[in-house]
């Protein structure tokens, strides 16, 4: 009964360079701008550590108000990044989610790196999974597209 939305780039760093961006506590904020009725990212923190690993949790303050905290599940540099929402969500996305979370796979290829981000929505039962697909087929998607554009960009010095 899972949704899930893969978005995929090609970005001309390491591995290693890119895990390194993309797992430092302020990252969320500098790339994930949210599309439609799918909030942005305002700033993020890793709560009472200085950088993230398993087990801590990373605060997300979104462009709406939100306060959403995120469970590091795995973190292994300079490969994946596995995390899942553990509170905050708001309406109408808490009535419809039972459980979601995300995961980056990092590949090298060639001089570059290949990223597979994957996130996974549970919905709460099967009269909410239509319209939650509703919300991750588009709005969300576009989103995760324009944070992986955001993190090329950053990460090539393209401005």
């Amino acid at each position: 009964m899972t949704i899930q939305v893969v978005a995929e780039s090609l970005i001309h760093r390491s591995p290693e360079d890119v895990f390194d961006f993309i797992t430092s506590p302020d990252a969320v904020g500098k790339t994930f701008d949210g599309y439609g009725p799918i909030p942005g990212v305002e700033r993020s923190e890793v709560l009472g550590e200085e950088s993230l690993r398993k087990g801590s949790i990373r605060r997300v303050y979104g462009t709406d108000g939100s306060v959403v905290d995120e469970e590091i599940l795995s973190l292994e540099r300079p490969h994946t990044q596995t995390y899942r929402l553990v509170s905050g969500l708001r309406p109408p996305f808490s009535w419809l989610l039972k459980e979601a979370g995300g995961h980056w796979d990092l590949r090298p290829d060639g001089p570059n790196t290949h990223i597979t981000w994957t996130f996974s929505f549970t919905p709460r039962n099967w009269l909410t999974r239509p319209l939650l697909a509703i919300f991750i087929k588009g709005p969300f998607r576009r989103a995760m597209d324009a944070c992986l554009a955001n993190t090329k960009r950053l990460l090539n010095g393209v401005h």
